[in-house]
């Protein structure tokens, strides 16, 4: 190499993988491990589960012991498979319900943070009367005056969780909405739907 040549990397340098920093704390890779696990023990429940979860020919209310890891309920059907195979059902519902109560909450918070004054007092005011109760006792209400089923249920959970988005929201539109792309957005003759959004 003569001089006032640039050396050249012969050898191509690999690419690390970057995760975010929030992706790197230990509690969000357990977190990310757990879920990934119960995906995996729902999709393939099956196969992981060591008895038929309806099958009655245990002694009912057994303790745990090696041939009934979680014990035996009360019909003697085995616990263990009845949890693996209730993944199946709680899984979709939890997704749904997260996904419920963080549109309604975004949607709330969103439109009390832009239009502030009348708006912004009385959708906050409701906000804190749900958060006045404790939400197991809410969610009890709201289920005892619907009825029992697995919709009813999850229908209380969001009623409960849907307050603690719309805080979150509120607070990041009003941060946002000072900003000059969206006083430029205005001042241009966009919609406050439009703006919002």
């Amino acid at each position: 190499m003569s001089v006032g040549e640039i050396p050249v990397d012969v050898a191509p340098r690999r690419r690390r993988l970057a995760l975010p920093a929030a992706w790197r704390q230990p509690l969000a890779l357990a977190g990310i491990v757990i879920a990934l696990a119960w995906v995996v023990i729902a999709i393939f429940a099956p196969l992981i589960a060591p008895h038929n979860p309806l099958a009655q020919n245990s002694p009912p209310s057994e303790s745990p012991s090696w041939s009934h890891l979680f014990g035996t309920d009360e019909l003697g059907r085995d616990v263990l498979s009845r949890v693996i195979y209730g993944s199946r059902v709680s899984l979709p519902i939890a997704l749904a319900l997260v996904a419920f109560a963080a549109t309604i909450g975004s949607a709330v918070g969103a439109v009390a943070g832009y239009f502030r004054g009348v708006a912004d007092g009385v959708l906050m005011r409701i906000v804190d009367l749900v958060f006045a109760f404790p939400p197991i006792i809410l969610a009890m209400v709201v289920t005892a005056v619907l009825g029992r089923g697995l919709f009813n249920a999850a229908l209380a959970i969001v009623v409960v969780a849907w307050p603690s988005y719309a805080r979150v929201s509120r607070g990041l539109v009003l941060q946002v909405g000072e900003s000059e792309f969206v006083q430029s957005a205005r001042l241009l003759g966009a919609s406050s739907r439009r703006a919002l959004f």
